[in-house]
């Protein structure tokens, strides 16, 4: 994960460009600024990037439903817990993928 301000967003506007690349019937290089600027550099081309960015979101997906599944079990499980103990027991039982 990135840590830097508005880079969410970024990576939000190049999943709709890479979409928006792929639908389209002649696509024009030049209408989609941030393809534009990374063409050669990430990928040698606007379809391949299209391609990777793509895999990029779904990969992202799948690791936060996983993320997202672990962490409101583990809420879940320490608001039931009766004591400091039970509470240590649901932290040390957390299973992080790697």
């Amino acid at each position: 994960m990135t840590d830097l301000i508005g880079q969410e967003m970024i990576y939000l506007a190049k999943e709709q460009e890479a979409k928006d690349w792929q639908a389209s019937e002649s696509p024009d290089l030049a209408d989609f600024l941030l393809m534009f600027a990374e063409v050669g550099i990430t990928a040698s081309t606007a379809d391949k990037l299209a391609t990777l960015w793509l895999t990029m979101a779904n990969q992202w997906r799948q690791t936060a439903a996983s993320f997202g599944a672990i962490r409101l079990k583990s809420k879940s499980d320490i608001k039931s817990a009766a004591s400091a103990e039970a509470v240590q027991s649901v932290v040390d039982a957390i299973d992080w993928p790697t």
